[in-house]
């Protein structure tokens, strides 16, 4: 699948839409599989260069965001401790998320919104957990 939306939110919260459109009930639009970075520190890669990290000022993130669209995903891994994804796409682009280092892992790293309702989330702790959609804080984004 490709990405055809990914932006930064608030703070450094990272999100990428992947397969077709889906319209929530409030009228946003996003991705049948819609994956929202928002407690973990991210990077993303293109070849040996990095293109931005969760630390970068906004508009530097926001340019390597805006860089995913259209990109095929290839790849997606996870450390054997659950704590760290790893999406590559096109080949030679890769985002990585881990923990942020001084977080004490109380709150999600990120969560996958899967088309059939159910949410990959990646925490609190070093927890992979598949939730009912109606488990998560509504206060998750379009």
């Amino acid at each position: 699948m490709r990405a055809w939306s990914s932006k930064i939110g608030f703070g450094t919260f990272l999100t990428m839409d992947l397969g077709g459109r889906l319209i929530s009930s409030t009228g946003g639009v996003r991705g049948e599989f819609h994956l929202w970075v928002y407690g973990g520190a991210w990077m993303i890669r293109r070849d040996d260069h990095v293109e931005a990290t969760s630390d970068d000022e906004r508009p530097v993130m926001e340019s390597a965001a805006q860089e995913l669209r259209g990109m095929q995903i290839t790849a997606i891994a996870l450390s054997v401790d659950g704590l760290a994804l790893r999406v590559e796409l096109d080949g030679s682009t890769v985002l990585t998320v881990v923990p942020w280092p001084d977080l004490d892992l109380t709150m999600e790293r990120w969560m996958l919104l899967l088309p059939d309702g159910h949410v990959v989330s990646a925490g609190p702790g070093p927890l992979l957990r598949l939730l009912r959609g109606d488990e998560v804080d509504p206060s998750a984004p379009d």
